[in-house]
């Protein structure tokens, strides 16, 4: 996100060998704040430069609660359009974590992974489904149109299923999913050459699938009402400080592919081997590309083929409340939350709850990862925490101190 902002760990390891750790979010949680006085068209137009890492996902739950607060809606194609844009990108932030960090994992066997060129590749998803779905249009106006061009469309998506079963899956999503029992999944980790395979590997052969358990409850998936109560209580905006750390029901809890898919029997299996530690953290990485490019797949039928059942019901991503709008979508990270309230033509307030504020929260899943971590030795210490971090995922920079007390 932009601007960045920063957050700050501190883990303290006690003579007990216990391990408390502290958590400062500098994040600018407040950065909503800037929309207020503003038209709807001017917030839509500053939301996605606000947040240009994850900006189709703040512009489908912008135009969503900005929509339900005006009791408007668009048309069935341009709707699937946008979330098409918004499950894209949600891919594509899934890979840049994959490219980015897991090569460090096979150092640990002094081998080396150079992911420059897929990067490259994957990167242009984004923009070309979009220019397929929306040509030369601004996808997230509430004039915008969608006018899908099928045949490129299909044409991206058959390129996108070919780079997913090159260099993540060594077969097609589908197959790989299709995985349910713990010989199988272990047999693909330790013989498949791609770089998700090899790294899991890693994990699994250096004894570290079990590092981070947690304790922190999985965030149940949310009604836009659910959405609706958490963000204006009894009618009111929430305040800041809520925003800053929330909590659903009295606690913090975890929003992320692991929370979403948690009952996927790959991950079932998973998590009665491994708990959720490291390895289960990794591969739910990967059972939501598998699942979300199915459903881009799907989607993109629709849009061919009106006759398809629509998987994607607009009831989970609009509410209305009084003179308030709840957007909600499933952005890589876990669950992002619009909350906007209008007053007249112009924003009285406006409300973001995004997911890193639930994952990176004082008392939280990343906390609760990190005070687990097994030992009293600093360089593993680090070397797992530094694993971790990415692994629930900020969507801002990190600092990581060690301390003894």
């Amino acid at each position: 996100m932009n601007p960045e902002g920063q957050i700050d760990i501190t883990l303290t390891v006690l003579s007990s060998g216990k391990k408390e750790v502290t958590i400062l979010n500098n994040r600018p949680v407040h950065a909503a704040k800037l929309l207020v006085g503003k038209t709807i068209d001017e917030a839509l137009t500053i939301i996605p430069l606000l947040y240009h890492v994850c900006g189709k996902a703040q512009g489908s739950a912008a135009i969503n609660a900005l929509q339900a607060a005006t009791n408007t809606r668009s048309d069935e194609t341009t709707y699937l359009s946008r979330t098409v844009l918004s499950d894209v990108e949600l891919i594509r932030e899934h890979l840049l974590r994959i490219f980015l960090d897991w090569p460090c994992l096979l150092e640990e066997d002094e081998d080396t992974h150079d992911t420059s060129q897929q990067m490259t590749e994957f990167m242009q998803f984004s923009s070309r489904f979009e220019a397929a779905l929306f040509r030369s249009e601004k996808p997230f106006s509430l004039e915008t149109i969608a006018a899908p061009e099928k045949d490129l469309a299909f044409k991206i998506l058959g390129d996108l299923e070919s780079f997913l079963q090159t260099h993540i899956f060594g077969c097609t999503p589908d197959l790989w999913l299709k995985a349910k029992a713990p010989d199988v999944i272990f047999h693909w980790m330790r013989q498949e050459k791609c770089l998700s395979a090899r790294s899991c590997a890693v994990i699994l052969e250096k004894g570290w699938a079990q590092e981070g358990q947690t304790v922190i409850p999985f965030l149940p998936k949310l009604t836009a009402d659910q959405c609706a109560s958490l963000l204006f209580p009894n009618n009111h905006l929430q305040s800041d400080e809520f925003i800053a750390s929330p909590s659903w029901e009295g606690l913090p809890h975890e929003t992320s592919a692991l929370s979403r898919y948690h009952q996927h029997p790959l991950l079932k299996l998973l998590l009665a081997h491994c708990g959720t530690g490291l390895l289960t953290r990794h591969v739910s990485r990967l059972v939501e590309l598998g699942l979300v490019f199915a459903r881009i797949k799907h989607m993109i039928g629709q849009l061919v083929s009106p006759s398809l059942p629509v998987q994607i019901r607009r009831d989970t991503s609009i509410s209305k409340t009084a003179e308030f709008g709840v957007g909600m979508v499933d952005a890589s990270r876990g669950i992002l939350i619009h909350g906007a309230f209008l007053e007249g033509k112009f924003i009285k307030d406006y409300k973001i709850l995004a997911p890193t504020e639930w994952n990176f929260h004082p008392e939280g899943v990343l906390a609760s990862a990190l005070s687990n971590i097994k030992g009293t030795d600093e360089a593993h210490i680090k070397r797992i925490a530094d694993l971790l971090i990415p692994a629930i995922d900020p969507c801002t920079k990190t600092s990581l101190e060690v301390t003894y007390a």
